[in-house]
């Protein structure tokens, strides 16, 4: 739950731009530390925990996890281009332990690649966390690794043992590990907003943020609070000092989703659901009623976030030609609000956080506009085919504004009804678009042939991803792809045809895990580690990428699957039937060797 506090206290004038400070009986405190000072007054204890207080736990839990030797965790620069290390290199030992030694942490911590490359490591870890004793491997890890240089510690001498294990006694060993689950799986966005202060007694333990007259509360602080509050069921308080009654509304509608109210009325039907729809609808402490007979009209107001009460009179209703369904004066179909809603439903059904709503459907990477359930793949991936041409005269990709503008407002119009929606989102990502993109000025951006070959500017010629330098002009030029530096790297040696670094594909463990999985299968089988997943992908790396046509495919597949992934989740049917045909399939691979 989230629950608000409004404290008076006397703040000391002339701090100029320094943090606000507070007189409380003739002592000066910081906003964090007269918060602390009232608590204690209330009988509680706490920790000025913010985010280094779980940064220390999320390293000392998963300690071999983050510093696992794994390819990513090294990176060197070969004959001009960035590197990274397979642990078969003769001198990987060396490297890591030198980077480590530098940085605190692998290569790769900040990356989105971080959690993919040791997601299996993860999972594993995750789950001897969860049949162990905390207390015991907290203790151990910080005898073990005290001192050691590690980038998420900023000061080991910050928090003691004792006030560490804090967290671990009073919170089910669930809650912890989700914390340390949503910390490491995306380090880079998620390291930031936890609550500043952890506020306990001898059974008890809740959250507490504190601002002051003029802090705001970030989006990555709100999206940790949701998290605890509603995925957790943890008690997260905002401590407000001297705020006024407008600030205190204000910061209580940040926390709220803009729920619609849904006038849903109907009139004669035949339907043998008929009587229990008026029943239903009689109860609502909205009900009104227009005419009598069969011309009499039944309605009632309700509300979007009460979203299984409105299901239900849709659904009794579904199909009357009398239904009438209104929105802010605006008539609408059945189908176009269970279509704007299904998401929503699917988030409440499940008791998600925010974080339902920031990740995509099919990978569980975060999606551009807070929203799972937009289909705008170019504006998401900045692959470009769509929505603008070729100047072919000038080597330019030209923006069509009006399209691009036409699909967002198409995609808002379809969701705008949900309360966690947000349309500024989209329209400013919108708003980002340059009018054209030059890929021989614009850094990492490259232009998209007809046979789906990727050519990007490089030492004043082009190449292409696959290593070839006879550029075949502008005129075979369909779009335009915004290239990772991964890609731009493997281009670089296809080009130059660098065999320096030998990595084995045979063994699953070595293999570094792709950017994209194997999306259809994954949803088939529900785990993209499933053994059937893991055959799919070998077979994908071994013998797809190593011809032109496999290459194509693998090209075409990674642009057309994510949506079927979607769809098949969703059908059963299809996915036992898809299933069988896998099964098929991997037993064909697995009479080759691999």
């Amino acid at each position: 739950m989230i629950a608000y506090k409004n404290i008076e206290f006397q703040r000391l004038e002339n701090q100029k731009k320094n943090k606000a400070k507070y007189n409380i009986k003739g002592n000066e405190y910081f906003a964090e530390e007269a918060a602390i000072n009232y608590y204690e007054s209330l009988g509680y204890k706490a920790i000025w925990a913010e985010n280094v207080y779980w940064w220390t736990l999320m390293s000392l839990f998963l300690w071999d996890v983050i510093f696992a030797k794994i390819k990513g965790s090294v990176s060197i620069v070969i004959d001009g281009v960035q590197t990274e290390l397979d642990p078969a290199y003769e001198e990987f030992e060396q490297l890591f332990n030198q980077t480590i030694q530098m940085n605190g942490m692998p290569h790769d911590f900040f990356t989105p690649e971080f959690y993919e490359r040791r997601e299996s490591l993860i999972k594993n870890k995750i789950q001897e966390l969860q049949h162990s004793n905390l207390e015991q491997k907290l203790k151990e890890s910080f005898e073990q690794n005290r001192g050691k240089n590690c980038r998420a510690i900023e000061n080991w001498d910050k928090y003691k043992i004792d006030e560490l294990l804090i967290s671990v006694q009073r919170l089910d060993k669930e809650k912890i590990i989700k914390i340390l689950e949503r910390l490491i799986s995306d380090f880079c966005n998620n390291r930031a907003g936890l609550p500043d202060l952890i506020i306990y007694d001898d059974k008890d333990l809740f959250f507490s943020e504190v601002k002051s007259e003029k802090d705001k509360i970030s989006e990555k602080q709100k999206n940790w609070h949701d998290f605890l509050s509603t995925t957790l069921k943890l008690k997260v308080e905002i401590f407000l000092i001297n705020h006024t009654n407008d600030q205190l509304k204000h910061v209580k509608t940040y926390y709220t989703p803009i729920s619609k109210e849904v006038i849903v009325s109907f009139g004669y039907s035949s339907s043998k659901k008929r009587e229990e729809a008026i029943k239903f609808i009689q109860d609502q402490e909205t009900y009104f009623t227009i005419d009598e007979g069969k011309e009499q009209i039944h309605g009632a107001k309700f509300e979007i976030d009460n979203i299984e009460r409105l299901y239900k009179i849709l659904d009794l209703t579904s199909g009357w030609k009398t239904q009438k369904i209104e929105i802010d004066g605006e008539i609408i179909k059945s189908t176009n609000l269970r279509n704007s809603l299904w998401c929503f439903r699917e988030k409440i059904e499940q008791n998600a956080s925010s974080d339902y709503c920031k990740k995509r459907e099919y990978d569980n990477k975060t999606n551009k506009f807070g929203c799972r359930n937009i289909k705008f793949y170019e504006l998401e991936y900045g692959e470009w085919r769509n929505y603008g041409y070729v100047d072919t005269t000038k080597g330019e990709w030209i923006f069509d504004y009006k399209k691009i503008n036409e699909k967002a407002e198409e995609e808002i119009n379809t969701l705008k009804y949900c309360p966690f929606f947000e349309a500024k989102k989209v329209r400013n990502l919108v708003k980002k678009i340059p009018e054209k993109i030059n890929p021989k000025n614009d850094k990492n951006w490259a232009f998209i042939s007809n046979d789906y070959n990727k050519w990007f500017w490089y030492k004043n010629g082009w190449l292409s991803s696959f290593g070839k330098t006879n550029f075949p002009g502008f005129s075979v030029m369909i779009g335009i792809k915004k290239l990772s530096k991964k890609e731009v790297n493997d281009a670089i040696k296809f080009s130059t045809g660098d065999n320096s670094i030998k990595i084995s594909y045979r063994e699953i463990y070595k293999k570094d895990k792709p950017k994209s999985g194997c999306f259809i299968a994954t949803a088939v089988y529900g785990d993209s580690e499933a053994y059937q997943v893991k055959i799919l992908r070998i077979f994908r790396d071994n013998y797809l990428k190593k011809n032109i046509f496999g290459k194509l495919f693998i090209n075409a597949y990674y642009k057309t699957s994510p949506p079927i992934a979607v769809f098949i989740k969703r059908c059963k049917i299809l996915t036992n039937l898809i299933k069988n045909i896998l099964g098929m399939v991997v037993k064909i691979i697995k009479k080759r060797d691999l």
